[in-house]
């Protein structure tokens, strides 16, 4: 395996095993014996337990993988996650009142295929000499191990069986699955309005009356964030880095060259933000903001704001508001923030202007819109023509489509309640996170409600599965949230 590639995986290893358990990783000695590879919570991770699936692994590895020391770093910490993930959920297993008694145990050892290749055990000391010769460890670790993988099971099976599904929830899914839709999805391109420009007196208006909206009482600031594909440089993914990354973490995937070197581009950038994140605010102790742009290559994309700002997160609206500083240096969802707050007046004019163009280019829309609704009330069989020869119109069409997989017609539409198959305009504008849009819709196909009974159990399996694996996600990720994981800095380094 490429041994920069190699390095940076380790590194998000590590970082995935904090955001595995939605706990904090501690490297410091804690007192660990060289016997103990780790603490979860007040559980010991031993070197023979950890031994023993490692050795485990490396059964089914090839001699030029066992022998790569890069690659041995990275089963490592993997081998501590899987670990780490079953003690804590045997825990949180523990902690719920779930047990596992003496004879459950006693029956999955007697029921092993070690036990019962190997025939009739006389004496409690053979019994360890057998657990020691066959997984070489003792055979309280080798109990132990049965012990909690038996608590998880019991934990996933109750969760598990609180899945119902209802027939409400069966015929619901047959419609949704069913159900077929061709449509055209209508956008505005506000790039036909380029360029935008306005007259002194309009400028002028405009600013009397965001005055008049208590503007002064806020606070503006110039800012920048940086993001981890910031973190990496061009070329600094080699093709061998590609070639490792899909033959060990892609087979699954269409061999992609950009989706991968995207992929591992955005997991060097992750790995690197926290240093990157220490670098900054020492930059921030001896560097005005824009210096600290132009060291960064962000000069070009220093943005103003006026806080608070509904396009800013709330937590960085709430902390550079709060803070006393004139350059704050965040680190929030995976990205740094610098700002630097300036007076009212060196901004506002940016601000209007942003403003004014926000204002003309909805309004711009908003008419495209009605002229489109009024196109298709008077020419409805010339509408697809008019629009599709509209500069301003931005069309996407969409045939066939599972009504379960366009949630945005879902939410605004009872397709469900529709018994016919229909041509007409949806007159509405639907109103998505980010953007407006029309949408055409040209012919509905509703299922038959009688062939419910071919897809029944199948719809049934699928539905419970699913929610089986909502509900385990969700769950079991609360149930070890506050379980802290400690590892032994005498294996594993900083």
């Amino acid at each position: 395996m490429n041994s920069f590639l190699s390095k940076i995986i380790i590194i998000i290893l590590a970082l995935g095993l904090i955001i595995s358990l939605g706990v904090g990783t501690e490297f410091a000695n804690f007192g660990m014996s060289r016997d103990i590879v780790a603490k979860v919570g007040k559980e010991n991770i031993t070197k023979d337990e950890f031994n023993f699936f490692k050795n485990k692994e490396l059964l089914n590895l090839p001699n030029e993988i066992k022998s790569n020391p890069d690659y041995l770093k990275i089963l490592d910490l993997q081998i501590i996650n899987m670990i780490s993930k079953r003690k804590a959920l045997s825990i949180a297993g523990k902690s719920m009142g779930l047990y596992v008694s003496d004879k459950e145990i006693r029956d999955k050892i007697l029921n092993s295929n070690v036990i019962l290749n190997y025939g009739e055990i006389k004496s409690s000391k053979e019994y360890k000499e057998v657990i020691k010769k066959s997984f070489g460890i003792d055979s309280i670790i080798f109990e132990s191990i049965l012990f909690e993988e038996a608590i998880v099971e019991k934990l996933t099976n109750f969760i598990d069986g609180s899945v119902v599904v209802s027939e409400e929830d069966i015929v619901t899914s047959f419609k949704l699955i069913e159900t077929k839709i061709n449509y055209i999805k209508i956008n505005f391109n506000s790039d036909t309005l380029n360029p935008i420009r306005f007259t002194k007196d309009e400028i002028e208006r405009y600013k009397a009356n965001v005055k008049d909206e208590s503007f002064s009482n806020n606070i503006s600031v110039e800012l920048f964030y940086i993001k981890p594909s910031d973190l990496v440089k061009d070329g600094e993914v080699s093709d061998a880095d590609i070639v490792s990354y899909y033959e060990n973490y892609g087979k699954d995937k269409d061999y992609d060259k950009e989706i991968f070197k995207k992929e591992i581009s955005e997991k060097i950038g992750e790995a690197r933000i926290i240093s990157s994140y220490e670098d900054i605010l020492l930059l921030s102790n001896s560097m005005k903001f824009e210096d600290i742009a132009k060291n960064l290559n962000k000069s070009e994309e220093i943005l103003n704001y006026v806080l608070p700002d509904t396009k800013l997160p709330n937590y960085i609206n709430e902390q550079i508001i709060a803070s006393d500083n004139e350059i704050n240096i965040l680190l929030y969802k995976n990205k740094i923030w610098v700002s630097k707050k300036t007076k009212i007046d060196k901004v506002f004019e940016s601000y209007v202007l942003n403003l004014m163009k926000k204002d003309f280019i909805k309004k711009a829309e908003d008419s495209f819109f009605d002229e489109a609704f009024n196109i298709f009330d008077e020419r409805p069989d010339d509408f697809y023509d008019i629009l599709n020869s509209d500069k301003r119109a931005s069309i996407q069409f969409l045939y066939d489509e599972r009504l379960d997989n366009s949630p945005e017609l879902m939410q605004n539409y009872d397709f469900l309640t529709l018994t016919s198959e229909k041509n007409f305009l949806i007159n509405k504008i639907f109103k998505g996170k980010n953007y407006d849009y029309l949408v055409f819709l040209e012919k509905i196909r509703v299922p038959d409600i009688n062939l419910i009974e071919l897809d029944r159990d199948k719809i049934k399996k699928d539905l419970i599965m699913e929610k089986r694996s909502v509900l385990r996600e969700k769950l079991l990720s609360d149930l070890v949230k506050d379980v802290t994981v400690k590892l032994n800095p005498k294996y594993f380094s900083n």
